[in-house]
């Protein structure tokens, strides 16, 4: 009976490992900036990143037919062509900060699955890279805390098995 409360106990706490493992690794994106792409270009193939930006003048191609949005972002040395599916976002236009969240084309663009655009007046600089690493600072939090209560439980399961011995 104690050898199966053990290996449950050992199978939930490396599922909750798992859990919090893979959503560290999941909110754990790097951002870029144009040039950083634009540097690796080739060995950003299918990998998954921010690219941080602004939105180029004139760049700015939206297909309504399609739903795919084109535009490239800009830093003061390059530019990355971005490649959107999905409905216009409120608030997009040149000039606008805009966080891209995708995987690079190997070509040095990007294909984004999300785009976050900052509201000058909502927004301080940098404050979009303050709160990621506040949301990656509680995921991990979170996950720690969450195995540190569930090894507790199966503990305080496994200590009730036990039997005191006595003398006979």
């Amino acid at each position: 009976m104690r050898s199966r409360l053990m290996l449950a106990g050992v199978l939930v706490l490396a599922a909750v490992v798992y859990l919090a493992y893979t959503s560290w690794q999941g909110a754990a994106m790097y951002y870029l900036t144009p040039s950083e792409v634009a540097s690796q270009g080739e060995a950003l193939r299918g990998r998954s990143f921010r690219l941080a930006g602004v939105v180029a003048e004139g760049s700015v191609v939206f297909d309504a037919a399609e739903g795919e949005l084109r535009f490239d972002v800009v830093d003061d040395t390059s530019a990355v062509p971005v490649l959107y599916a999905g409905s216009l976002p409120d608030n997009f236009a040149a000039g606008q900060q805009v966080v891209a969240e995708g995987t690079g084309d190997g070509t040095g663009g990007m294909v984004a699955t999300r785009l976050i655009i900052k509201c000058p007046s909502k927004y301080e600089e940098g404050s979009a890279q303050t709160a990621s690493g506040r949301n990656t600072l509680l995921i991990g939090v979170a996950g720690v805390a969450g195995s540190a209560v569930l090894v507790g439980c199966v503990a305080l399961l496994v200590g009730r098995g036990r039997r005191p011995r006595g003398r006979v």
